[in-house]
């Protein structure tokens, strides 16, 4: 599919390749706590500092390790079984980076984090054990589906739009080859340092939507006192990007998701004209095979069943 007619300026394109394979719903794995999702249909945008995985966007820095010298470059690559190799001065640089770091991190001001951009990561798949183990506390939360195509046709280069859509590369080796063009940077190189993940992570199936933080897309999450919210001692806020119901299509309940979170869910959606398209399923331990079935819950199937019966 391309978009035809378009070209950007000082540029020789004139028209964009669109990725066939592209998945028509994408999925937010969520934990139990996060029920209050169906308030505000607010994704979050988190930024680099907050992600769980330390080679975040880091490039390979080949400089840094030509500068160890011999005994440096033992102690750093030794094995976990070797205790012999030793260098002071590599634990000695070691541990004044880190407490620079640390230092940095405790005197950030939250205003430090409103001009940047941030990062809403989606799977692919509804029904990743794992993920659902990571994201969805260990099964007892749940997953929105989401129709993929309001993030396509508000991508950064069509009319207005200000996603950018990427495709999470996996690969053992970390990235040096980095395009810095304006053109590879909008239109997904093989190799972007934002995109690329270890192969260890590749049970993600990751899609990345990247936007700015400042300018109206995404709001910041407050507490009762109105100050910005920050969700288990994270040194950032929350920023979520209210996401229109329309484009809400399914929510899948964890295995292990507790009766009283369903039926609450459940009654939001019934009491919200705006939501009242959203299908639902509930995750099942297939009986024979290490895997998940899908299945489909009705409204009437509640009958009887009701939030009082699990009031504290």
């Amino acid at each position: 599919m391309k978009l035809s007619g378009w070209k950007w300026p000082g540029s020789e394109v004139d028209s964009v390749d669109f990725d066939p394979n592209a998945p028509k719903y994408l999925y937010k794995y969520m934990g139990e706590s996060l029920f209050e999702f169906f308030e505000n249909c607010g994704l979050r945008f988190t930024q680099r500092s907050s992600f769980n995985d330390p080679f975040e966007q880091l490039k390979v820095d080949r400089q840094k390790l030509e500068r160890l010298d011999a005994d440096q470059r033992q102690a750093l690559l030794a094995d976990c079984a070797n205790v012999y190799a030793h260098s002071k001065t590599l634990v000695a640089n070691i541990f004044q980076k880190k407490m620079e770091l640390e230092k940095s991190s405790l005197s950030t001001d939250v205003s430090d984090y409103t001009n940047g951009a941030g990062l809403l990561c989606l799977s692919e798949v509804p029904d990743s054990l794992l993920m659902w183990s990571h994201y969805a506390s260990e099964h007892r939360g749940f997953v929105i589906e989401i129709n993929a195509e309001y993030f396509w046709k508000n991508q950064l280069y069509k009319n207005d739009g200000k996603f950018i859509v990427r495709r999470v590369l996996y690969r053992d080796a970390r990235v040096d080859d980095q395009q810095l063009g304006l053109h590879e940077y909008l239109f997904d190189t093989p190799h972007q340092t934002i995109s690329t993940k270890s192969s260890h992570w590749s049970y993600e199936h990751e899609w990345r939507i990247e936007a700015p933080l400042g300018d109206g897309l995404c709001f910041v999450l407050k507490d009762g006192d109105g100050e910005a919210n920050k969700i288990y001692k994270s040194k950032n806020p929350y920023y979520l990007h209210k996401i229109p119901e329309q484009y809400i299509t399914k929510i899948i309940f964890g295995a292990n998701c507790r009766m009283q979170d369903i039926l609450r869910v459940k009654n939001k959606l019934e009491t919200n004209r705006s939501l009242s398209h959203v299908l639902m399923k509930l995750a099942v331990l297939d009986p024979t095979d290490f895997r998940l079935r899908l299945v489909n819950i009705k409204h009437s199937d509640f009958g009887g069943i009701s939030e009082s019966c699990y009031a504290p």
